[in-house]
């Protein structure tokens, strides 16, 4: 295929960091076959020329250089949030909610007495829909029964629902925590009935499950990812294991005569152990296809690590890939001519601590589950027809599906891609998918991204597809889904999921919209979306300043608060007086003011804050690996001591206090043990901080 330019432009942004489309000029492009037996001519609008922007103009405030912006509706947006995730979460809640409410109120009996089997029932659906075996059932029942002949909106709820399982997965989480809560509470109730040690589990495994939940809310996912891979892992078998002793000690404990019936038929009679029993069948299935195998990894540039694995593989499956045969495992699309080939690939950009890791340190052996992961670009089969539409790394999820099927259409938007991404993944393009079915942008070369709107609905139109699939950055998805031809033009999409992301906003952690300011200005397009996103992203920056006030401040106190009340009260009071019940609540209600504090001195200070200043501070605090390793410490710290406070000190103070005090504690002790390295030698890794340009005025 050839690109036929009529005019040169300006080389733009890197396209895997998904700078925003613009559609200021236009050139005309000749798509041909390498025969040249088929010539067709679509006008793109892309970048204006370079020569004609000698000098970036001081305000980028001008009509004409503007790119025209359009006004997505509501109700699109509305369509967008409230999608098949959310329906899906609201329904498995609402449900639960009407048996709750009816259980609570008294009338019905049966979810009062069994409220514990109910609440491991919705753990055990929760669970299941995120085991890889039944989601590769699942996709292998839908494509099997209701590919192609089907009516498109039956296989487009199809694909929907298949892609949103986690709705089911966290609503139910959720309902299983108001279920095992409203179990414990029973428990209390009857406390003259019950063993201290059948109180002391309920517990414990409420604060458990709490936390393994807490850890996987969008903020705890974004800002602290590391700390959501482990912690939900972990927690969540604590929580398995926790549930077991909850579940046995519950059932073996005989309320009446008030003595342990140790009985194995009396177990296994009743319901809830057959569910925890799933639900650790459920758990332990997909690790028994964990292994060690040999890979090999090419490095074409400092961006990407493109991994070669043995066998094939057929489309549409995602790998989980990991250092460790137990830690955090990273997910990544699976290249693959096909089932026959000899290799499989995986493209990983370097990101992240361990895609860099990857570069830095190419390992020769990696941990991976056998039995892969389906994404939605398995429901392919589905379709007669479709396009699958990409930017940069995403090439990695989206290959396979037109490789080894003639049906689709490949448009992978990318700046450089044979130098970036190699021969190897040039090499499975251009000896397998016809030069008339891929389009491969080269913003480098082209002068800037396509007007993806337009191509997406030339090419759906002429191409006649059912549907398309984009694989993208936030950014980028959320472009190509409402404004590119997709929503706005009723053409069915199916974008990345962005779940740690909320609401239809820039990225709450800052990736996007400040990068746009951050880059330097050496274009008219740059120039012009730096100022576009400058409000945006130096509120956004106000906000991550804000929110790390807060968090140190909340690190400050704790740290102070208990050394200084127990002074206090040993002081005035005396020894006899001294109360550990007092101690929590003055850790916690200290730590509660110095996060507001720190929140409120954090806003003073850089509210009213020249932007120039702000972003110097957000830039290195985002940088500050000493920070982020002592937040990092306190954060695990906090949540370890909430879990052993109250089963080291039980009943010696209120469960509130015991919880939350016990959090600071941890906190202020994590603190110092972060502190404690680095005195000792050693200190979390130096990272240079990059050059800050002014924001654009």
């Amino acid at each position: 295929m050839s690109f036929a330019p009529a005019v040169n432009a300006p080389s733009p942004d890197d396209a895997e960091k998904g700078v925003a489309s613009v559609y200021p000029g236009e050139i005309a492009i000749t798509f041909a076959n390498e025969k040249g037996d088929l010539t067709t001519a679509e006008i793109v609008p892309v970048l204006p020329q370079e020569e004609k922007v000698h000098k970036p103009p001081s305000k980028p405030a001008q009509t004409a250089s503007k790119p025209a912006k359009r006004k997505v509706s509501k109700w699109i947006l509305w369509q967008l949030w409230f999608n098949t995730y959310r329906k899906l979460f609201t329904i498995v809640l609402i449900a639960n909610t009407i048996m709750f409410g009816f259980a609570a109120s008294g009338h019905w009996h049966y979810a009062r007495k069994y409220g514990g089997a109910i609440a491991v029932g919705n753990f055990n659906v929760c669970v299941l829909v995120r085991n890889e075996i039944f989601g590769r059932c699942l996709y292998l029942f839908v494509n099997t029964c209701f590919a192609k002949w089907t009516p498109l909106r039956f296989r487009l709820m199809c694909t929907s629902i298949l892609q949103h399982l986690g709705g089911i997965h966290s609503g139910c989480a959720i309902a299983g925590i108001i279920w095992l809560i409203l179990r414990t509470v029973d428990v209390f109730r009857a406390h003259r009935d019950e063993h201290v040690v059948v109180l002391a589990f309920g517990v414990l495994v409420c604060v458990t499950m709490v936390i393994t939940a807490i850890a996987a809310l969008p903020w705890v996912r974004n800002t602290h990812h590391n700390v959501f891979e482990g912690w939900h892992r972990f927690m969540g078998w604590s929580s398995l294991v926790l549930t077991w002793m909850f579940v046995l000690l519950s059932d073996l404990w005989n309320t009446t005569t008030k003595e342990w019936n140790l009985s194995g038929e009396h177990i296994v009679r009743q319901q809830d152990f057959w569910y925890v029993m799933f639900m650790t069948f459920w758990i332990a299935l997909p690790w028994i296809c964990t292994r060690r195998v040999p890979v090999e990894i090419e490095l074409p540039s400092d961006k990407v690590a493109v991994m070669r694995f043995e066998r094939g593989m057929q489309q549409g499956l995602l790998a989980r890939i990991s250092r460790s045969s137990v830690k955090e495992y990273h997910a990544f699309g699976i290249i693959s001519e096909g089932t026959h080939a000899k290799y499989h690939y995986l493209v990983c950009g370097v990101q992240g601590d361990f895609t860099s890791s990857l570069v830095n340190d190419p390992p020769k052996y990696i941990w991976t589950r056998e039995l892969k992961l389906a994404g939605v670009s398995n429901t392919s089969k589905l379709y007669k027809r479709g396009i699958r539409i990409c930017t940069g790394t995403g090439i990695g999820a989206a290959l396979s599906t037109c490789i080894q099927s003639p049906n689709w259409f490949l448009i992978w938007i990318g700046s450089d891609q044979e130098k970036t991404f190699g021969p190897t993944i040039s090499g499975l393009i251009k000896d397998n998918i016809e030069p008339e079915r891929y389009i491969l942008w080269d913003s480098k070369k082209r002068g800037g991204r396509p007007n993806t709107r337009q191509l997406l609905v030339d090419t759906y139109k002429s191409f006649n597809a059912e549907v398309v699939f984009v694989t993208s950055n936030y950014t980028g998805n959320s472009q190509m889904t409402q404004a590119s031809a997709c929503k706005e033009e009723g053409i069915p999409c199916f974008g990345t999921l962005w779940d740690f992301v909320r609401g239809p906003r820039l990225h709450r952690t800052l990736h996007f919209a400040p990068a746009l300011a951050l880059r330097p200005t050496t274009t008219a397009m740059t120039d012009n979306l730096a100022v576009a996103a400058t409000p945006q992203a130096h509120a956004a920056e106000v906000e991550f300043l804000v929110r790390r006030g807060m968090t140190k401040g909340y690190q400050f106190m704790s740290l102070l608060t208990p050394p200084l009340y127990a002074t206090f009260a040993l002081s005035r009071y005396g020894r006899a007086q001294f109360s550990v019940n007092r101690l929590l609540r003055a850790t916690w209600v200290g730590g509660v003011a110095g996060m507001a504090g720190g929140g409120a001195f954090e806003y003073a200070r850089t509210a009213y804050s020249k932007p120039d200043k702000v972003r110097v501070r957000r830039v290195k605090a985002a940088y500050d690996t000493s920070s982020i390793r002592a937040d990092d410490h306190s954060t695990i710290g906090g949540v370890l001591f909430a879990v052993l406070t109250p089963a080291v000190i039980w009943k010696r103070a209120s469960t509130v206090n015991m919880i939350l005090g016990g959090a600071g504690i941890g906190s202020a002790v994590g603190l110092l043990a972060h502190h404690a390295r680095t005195i000792t030698g050693d200190p979390a890794p130096a990272v240079r901080v990059p050059d800050i340009p002014p924001v654009p005025s």
